[in-house]
C-alpha cells in the first residue's frame, strides 16, 4: 500500500489545500521456461494513484473552490518474453487503465460523476 499527500497553493492566498490518496497493488515475475519464457503481470487500484501507471494519469483535480480531489483509477499489465536465442528476446504487453470521470459544472459548481456503465455522458451528483 502506498499513500501520498498532494497539495496547491493558491497565490497571493494564505491558504492551502492538501488531500491524501492511497492505493495497493502488486506484481509477478513467472520464469514458465527458465532461459526461455517468462510471464508477466502487475495490478493496482486506489485515489490519487494516476502517476504509478504506464499511462501516468493525473493523481487529483482541482475543484472550482481550490480543493482537490483524489481520483479513483485500476490499472493493469500482462505480458510475455520469449528468448528463443542468446542475445534475441521477443516480447509483448498488454494493459488497460481506468479512471472515474470527475468534473464540476459551472452552474452548481458541485462535483459529478458518471454513471456506472453509462456512455451517453448523463450523470449523476458525486458527493
Amino acid at each position: 500500500m502506498c499513500t501520498a499527500p498532494f497539495s496547491v497553493v493558491n497565490s497571493g492566498s494564505t491558504n492551502n489545500k492538501t488531500t491524501t490518496g492511497a492505493g495497493v497493488g502488486g506484481s509477478f515475475l513467472w520464469p514458465v521456461l527458465p532461459k526461455y519464457l517468462e510471464l508477466s503481470g502487475m495490478a493496482i487500484t486506489g485515489k490519487g494513484i494516476g502517476r504509478y501507471s504506464a499511462g501516468q494519469l493525473p493523481d487529483v483535480i482541482v475543484a472550482p473552490d481550490g480543493s482537490l480531489r483524489a481520483v479513483k483509477e485500476v490499472a493493469g499489465m500482462a505480458g510475455a518474453v520469449w528468448h528463443p536465442w542468446v542475445g534475441t528476446d521477443i516480447y509483448g504487453y498488454a494493459g488497460i487503465e481506468k479512471e472515474d470521470a470527475n468534473f464540476y459544472t459551472a452552474a452548481t459548481r458541485r462535483p459529478r460523476r458518471s454513471a456506472p456503465g453509462d456512455r451517453r455522458g448523463n450523470s449523476e451528483e458525486g458527493p
